[in-house]
């Protein structure tokens, strides 16, 4: 036998709302090149894979951040992969002071002035081995993290109460 489900009211309304993110749905990778230019050695890294980022937004400063990658395998040699490779960039930085337009919280300009940001993601990216292969064969995924951090001028009991009440 089944079940059957029935709608006991005519006018009844389900709302069902939710939030997340989905690691390893498209797995885009990366051919990275490392260059020891003062002795001409490079090693590439082929089916690199962003693991980590993580942003620093300091007051009146550089925004800076670190990426790590996960790759298969490495090779090593004396040429680069990329004969004419492009010159460096000649733009200025990211200022936090000038370049950042608006923070936004709850849809509204957030009125709080922030001393400092942080922001990371952790794919919890793997490599994965084999019993035949010396590199990795594949690269494998774990949950994804997002974190942050942010401190901001105690002006008011606003930020302190969304904090303490759990406010989104």
């Amino acid at each position: 036998g089944g079940s059957n489900l029935v709608d006991e009211t005519a006018t009844a309304t389900i709302t069902i709302k939710g939030k997340y993110a989905r690691n390893g749905v498209r797995t885009p990778s990366f051919l990275l090149e490392i260059g020891a230019l003062d002795i001409g050695q490079y090693v590439s890294i082929s089916g690199a894979t962003l693991n980590t980022l993580r942003l620093n937004f300091p007051m009146r400063n550089k925004v800076t951040g670190t990426m790590t990658f996960v790759g298969e395998r490495g090779r090593q040699s004396a040429a680069s992969l990329d004969a004419s490779p492009n010159a460096a960039s000649t733009r200025n930085f990211l200022s936090t002071s000038s370049n950042i337009g608006h923070l936004w919280e709850g849809g509204a300009t957030l009125a709080t002035g922030i001393m400092n940001l942080t922001l990371e993601v952790n794919g919890n990216v793997r490599i994965v081995g084999a019993v035949n292969s010396k590199p990795p064969v594949g690269v494998g995924f774990g949950w994804f993290e997002a974190s942050g951090t942010m401190e901001a001028y105690f002006e008011d009991a606003v930020l302190l109460n969304k904090f303490i009440d759990h406010t989104a």
